[in-house]
């Protein structure tokens, strides 16, 4: 039998799954792990965006996939349809969301909330001050990501400035075109 330094092992038992990483022979569950599984199921999948307005009139609702195709779309205010909606999608569709994020480098992201680029100034009085976009954007559009892969959980919150500064607001965009909930949420 041949040991590896990193062993994926998934083992379902009695219909729960039980998930661990043996990294050099520490094991730890693989929820507390910042990457993901290199390997999952299908069923394992699910991939939820969540789209929580602005202090104006921008959409809020809910778009979310499974590993099988299926999904949903839940609209909640400033939208065409409010409620749930059905809708599936293609085999290749869910391939290129996940592609996209990886791509995104969705899972690199260290942390929860997604701030802006802070600047860092130095005064004529020899102050050190540091600003950051978000506090001239009042009134921005939020954005919540969640992926599950079986027991791996990873989510990322931000707005528009600072989503659209790492890449992840266009896949916020993708997944809306993918799942086509333009026709119920009245985006572009």
């Amino acid at each position: 039998m041949r040991r590896a330094a990193l062993t994926v092992l998934v083992a379902v038992i009695a219909g729960a799954a039980a998930a661990s990483v043996t990294v050099l022979g520490a094991a730890t569950p693989l929820a507390q792990q910042s990457v993901p599984p290199l390997s999952y199921a299908l069923a394992d999948i699910q991939v939820e965006m969540h789209r929580l307005g602005c202090l104006g009139r921008c959409p809020v609702y809910t778009v979310v996939l499974k590993g099988d195709g299926s999904g949903w779309y839940d609209g909640a205010k400033y939208v065409k349809a409010t409620g749930k909606r059905s809708f599936r999608i293609t085999r290749d569709d869910l391939r290129a969301v996940l592609q996209a994020l990886y791509d995104a480098r969705f899972f690199a992201f260290t942390e929860t909330i997604i701030r802006p680029q802070q600047q860092v100034a130095i005064g004529r009085d020899d102050r050190v001050t540091i600003t950051n976009a978000e506090a001239v954007t009042l009134d921005d559009e939020e954005i919540r990501l969640v992926v599950r892969l079986g027991a791996y959980n990873k989510e990322l919150m931000g707005n528009r400035t600072c989503f659209a500064a790492s890449g992840l607001w266009e896949l916020g965009r993708f997944i809306d075109r993918v799942t086509d909930t333009k026709k119920w949420s009245g985006g572009s």
